[in-house]
């Protein structure tokens, strides 16, 4: 009994002077926020999974994922956990597989972070702009989570830009314009107004247009790539990892269940 109690009081003391020292935990709850797969990490195979207040490294080919790291350590403005995050990515040219990708995107509805992309990032990341989401009618009053953006050939820096994004678990493609506030240095995205201008965006695309659950309960994220003559397709719900390819011989799936085994790769 005295070397249980003794016991107690070191875990009460222990979790006193250390509990600022929180350590990168997934099995806690396994699940996923958001994914970002940016054509600037190392290898082509690697995505960085958000989980709570921290992010992995996880290669999906071979199913292995890395050391957990805090979130606000890189990015220091964000508020964890996530709602999205995205590259802002677009294929400029396909027979070298040449990507245009400047900045990736955080999204904690309805306010968003934007950060320079690149293939390794250190501690407190400069921040280059944030801003304010703004759904345009009845989907300003419904919960948002998840977002990916195709960017215009034409122009990869225009402010207009279509958005894929979950409203309340259904699937949606809209119109967005991004643009600085009046006598603020803040910006907002307003997403799905019909009076947007088309010309930089897929065609009837202005307004929400929604295409159900194509892919299931869609949380976390929704992305595409073109590698080695395969066409790739990611997208996420809260467990589960789909991974698509199709290639000369058809379409394969793979189906990677986030749970707790790979979560216990890290020990």
């Amino acid at each position: 009994m005295f070397l249980l109690i003794n016991f107690s009081l070191i875990l009460v003391f222990t979790a006193l002077f250390v509990g600022a020292k929180e350590i990168a935990n997934p099995c806690k709850n396994p699940k996923i926020d958001a994914i970002i797969w940016s054509s600037k990490l190392r290898k082509n195979t690697s995505l960085l999974i958000f989980n709570q207040n921290y992010f992995y490294e996880f290669d999906f080919e071979n199913e292995e994922l890395g050391e957990g790291r805090r979130i606000n350590e890189v990015w220091s403005q964000i508020k964890t956990p996530i709602d999205g995050a995205t590259a802002l990515r677009l294929l400029i040219n396909k027979t070298s597989m040449k990507f245009f990708e400047e900045e990736i995107m955080f999204f904690k509805d309805p306010k968003y972070w934007v950060y320079k992309s690149k293939e390794k990032y250190d501690k407190n990341e400069e921040l280059i702009r944030s801003g304010i989401f703004k759904f345009y009618g009845v989907h300003n009053n419904h919960i948002h989570k998840s977002l990916s953006f195709t960017l215009s050939r034409k122009n990869p820096r225009s402010p207009y830009r279509t958005i894929y994004t979950g409203i309340n678990n259904m699937y949606f493609v809209c119109g967005s314009l991004e643009r600085k506030q009046i006598r603020m240095n803040e910006y907002e995205m307003v997403i799905g107004d019909p009076s947007l201008n088309s010309t930089d965006l897929a065609p009837n695309v202005n307004e929400c247009k929604s295409y159900g659950k194509k892919y299931g309960d869609l949380i976390g994220d929704v992305e595409k790539r073109l590698y080695m003559n395969r066409l790739y397709l990611i997208h996420v719900n809260e467990k589960a990892l789909v991974i698509a390819y199709s290639d000369d011989s058809g379409t394969t799936f793979k189906t990677v269940q986030m749970k707790k085994s790979h979560f216990l790769m890290l020990k």
